[in-house]
């Protein structure tokens, strides 16, 4: 298993792979909605341990390399590599010198290209801004503040024009549920 240029030593002692849908939730009048941001992503956690006398030394460079930020390859054993955000890493059980156990998160990033993001939109019939965000790496509530004309992020209008370069920056395009 690999993350980035960290090399895992050892298979982890345990690891689950768990594919969860992106859901969005936003605030609106009246309520709180949710809505299906499609597609799925893996959410990659797991436990192990280091041992021997760089046990120490090897859990600091994979907080290095978690630390670093910003998505990596993340390489799973029998698997396609894959970019990841690395969301978690903690130290578990018992420490001492020669052994110190470990847990960690991974979540699936959607790298998107800024240069493909235009300034504006169309909305086509049966859109929603839901749709618009995801097909675009946005923040659905980024999009609702840059569209204060809209007023029904739910069912847009056919040829509603919405601002889409403007609505903050996703760097990422991370795939998080808000909704777990």
């Amino acid at each position: 298993m690999r993350f980035g240029d960290f090399v895992f030593p050892g298979e982890p002692e345990a690891l689950t792979v768990t594919y969860r849908r992106r859901i969005t939730q936003t605030e609106l009048p009246g309520g709180d909605g949710a809505e299906d941001g499609g597609g799925l992503c893996r959410v990659v956690s797991g436990r192990g341990s280091f041992v021997g006398a760089g046990a120490a030394q090897q859990f600091a460079a994979l907080q290095s390399a978690m630390e670093a930020g910003g998505a990596q390859v993340l390489q799973l054993p029998g698997a396609e590599p894959f970019w990841a955000l690395a969301r978690r890493l903690e130290r578990t059980g018992c420490q001492h010198p020669h052994r110190v156990e470990y847990a960690f998160e991974f979540v699936e990033a959607f790298l998107r290209q800024k240069e493909t993001i235009p300034r504006t939109v169309t909305a086509a019939p049966g859109e929603t801004l839901w749709d618009i965000a995801w097909r675009y790496g946005k923040n659905v509530d980024d999009l609702v503040r840059a569209n204060p004309q809209v007023p029904h992020i739910r069912k847009l209008q056919p040829g509603e024009m919405i601002f889409v370069a403007q609505a903050g920056e996703d760097a990422n395009g991370q795939c998080e549920a808000d909704l777990l």
